[in-house]
């Protein structure tokens, strides 16, 4: 997964119409987020095709969730946006084991990122943005999504590697 430019847009155009809710019309997206025009009908277009979002045509048109901010997660809206993950590519590495070692922690790492995102849901983080408590599960804190990706916590000291 990229965390670029695009895939950020698309996030700030789904959790502002989650924050708002209703029909929200595009100028009002494209100001308030920052988000270029033509880029915005864009992403539109993919996330209604991921059934993320619905667009209403004309005048008193906009764009508006498909479905409940609670049946959306963060991982739905990367996916919209982002082809799936691809392996890197390890031909010229002249040792079979080291690169399927690299494929199976690459493999481990995004099953994990795919956990994670999947089960963090934009009503979650719309919640958060309105300053509000939800009846969903609580968001992970930071700590918990670094043991969840694997990391070592930040109270655990690190050791330096001997000499």
């Amino acid at each position: 997964m990229k965390n670029n430019a695009t895939t950020d847009y698309a996030m700030r155009m789904v959790l502002y119409i989650a924050v708002k809710g209703g029909l929200r019309p595009s100028r009002e997206i494209s100001r308030e987020m920052g988000i270029p025009q033509n880029l915005l009908v864009q992403l539109g277009t993919q996330l209604r095709e991921a059934s993320i979002l619905q667009a209403k045509l004309g005048k008193h048109g906009g764009y508006m969730l498909a479905k409940s901010a609670f049946e959306i997660s963060i991982y739905d809206v990367v996916c919209a946006i982002e082809n799936r993950p691809q392996p890197p590519n390890t031909a010229g590495i002249s040792e079979k084991a080291m690169a399927d070692s690299i494929l199976d922690l690459y493999q481990t790492t995004m099953e994990r990122i795919v956990s994670l995102l999947s089960d963090i849901t934009i009503e979650q983080v719309a919640d958060m943005a309105r300053g509000s408590e939800t009846v969903a599960p609580e968001p992970l804190t930071v700590k918990q999504m670094r043991t969840a990706l694997g990391a070592v916590p930040e109270s655990t000291p690190r050791q330096e590697p001997s000499r």
